[in-house]
């Protein structure tokens, strides 16, 4: 029997997958829309951490140009504050995030400025590991959530999870630092 003339030759059918599967994705793509956030990462102070001591944590999280999320403290009621959550971990305590003060930027859906972050951001904490803390490899996770919008709309909320590996070394060995543009050693 012989084939129609409009079916596809011999290798025919591969192209025509290839454009469906191409338009799938490029659908898929169009309707999550925008993506805000272009990273997120957390950064310790040294590669390793002792039984009682410290790690300076940074979390540096960067907004695609277009985009600005609220402040941890927003300056109206309704609005949806940027934050950072961690889960308890047995032997491993985070401390306090410090969060930057943001800025007070005009925009045309609000008629008095908010206090929102722009570009890219540091949020500053601390992780202690217990002394009995037995030496080992984690992975931690941050959460990010926050509210991102443009200067016409706002999208909604999200959450980011950022992983953090972390690595406890046995009493006394040494640890090396990390990142010295954003952990500078005091008196230097």
């Amino acid at each position: 029997m012989r084939k129609p003339e409009t079916w596809p030759g011999a290798g025919g059918w591969g192209r025509v997958f290839l454009l469906v599967a191409a338009a799938a994705l490029a659908s898929a793509a169009a309707s999550r829309g925008p993506v805000p956030l272009r990273g997120a990462e957390v950064l310790a102070d040294r590669d390793a951490v002792g039984p009682g001591e410290s790690l300076s944590l940074v979390v540096r999280v960067t907004l695609h140009r277009d985009f600005h999320v609220n402040s941890h403290v927003p300056s109206q009621d309704y609005l949806i504050p940027t934050r950072l959550e961690t889960d308890p971990v047995e032997g491993l305590e985070f401390g306090e995030w410090v969060y930057p003060e943001g800025e007070m930027k005009k925009f045309p859906f609000s008629e008095e400025p908010l206090r929102v972050y722009e570009g890219s951001f540091l949020i500053r904490g601390s992780l202690k590991a217990g002394a009995g803390t037995a030496p080992g490899a984690r992975r931690l996770t941050v959460r990010l959530r926050y509210q991102s919008c443009t200067r016409e709309k706002c999208l909604a909320p999200r959450v980011e999870e950022i992983p953090l590996d972390l690595r406890v070394v046995a009493p006394g060995t040494a640890t090396r630092r990390l990142h010295s543009d954003l952990f500078p050693v005091p008196g230097s």
